[in-house]
């Protein structure tokens, strides 16, 4: 035991001396191990980063969601464009029978998007305005919330077909300029 004390003693010490006499390469082998040790780091770091991102942007479409779309989220549709373009489109009745026939679900959402068209209001116009019109259960699927002043359509409004929406504030302003509230 005393041999295994006396070689670690003798083998620090001619450490040590090894390090005094040569500065440069002690110095040079510390930062070579430095720099190394935080590129691990950064390089974690980066990862663990982007993990997070990818996971926070995968639970807004929520771990416990079933999608029903036209495109595959799987395979580029450029690459097969028509044949995804030929499949029909989902429509409101279809979207009534699976929420009759899915017991187990506690949401069935719908909800049909119209590219660029043009927003009037009496006399007043946007153009470039994206229209997606949504059920109810939407709002919560998609965990929507508003940034300022403002209200969801009520169920009444939803089950009456009531002449309302929702704006965006761009397009609130546009539409029916500042100092009206628009919020109905």
């Amino acid at each position: 035991m005393k041999q295994v004390f006396r070689i670690i003693k003798e083998g620090a010490a001619q450490a040590f001396q090894q390090l005094a006499a040569n500065k440069l390469r002690s110095f040079l082998s510390l930062l070579g191990v430095t720099i190394g040790i935080f590129c691990i780091i950064g390089v974690k770091s980066a990862v663990n980063s982007l993990e997070d991102n990818i996971r926070g942007s995968m639970a807004k479409l929520g771990n416990d969601v079933i999608y029903i779309e036209k495109f595959s989220w799987s395979e580029d549709p450029g690459q097969n464009f028509w044949k995804w373009m030929r499949r029909p489109n989902f429509t409101y009745t279809e979207f009534e029978t699976l929420k009759e026939e899915l017991e187990l679900a506690e949401l069935v959402g719908y909800w049909q998007f119209l590219g660029a068209k043009t927003a009037k209001w009496h006399s007043s116009s946007v153009e470039n305005c994206f229209f997606i019109g949504l059920t109810e259960d939407c709002r919560d699927l998609f965990h929507l919330e508003f940034e300022g002043d403002g209200r969801f359509l009520s169920p009444v409004e939803y089950q009456s077909g009531a002449d309302v929406c929702i704006l965006g504030d761009v397009i609130a302003k546009g539409l029916i300029g500042e100092g009206i509230d628009p919020v109905g």
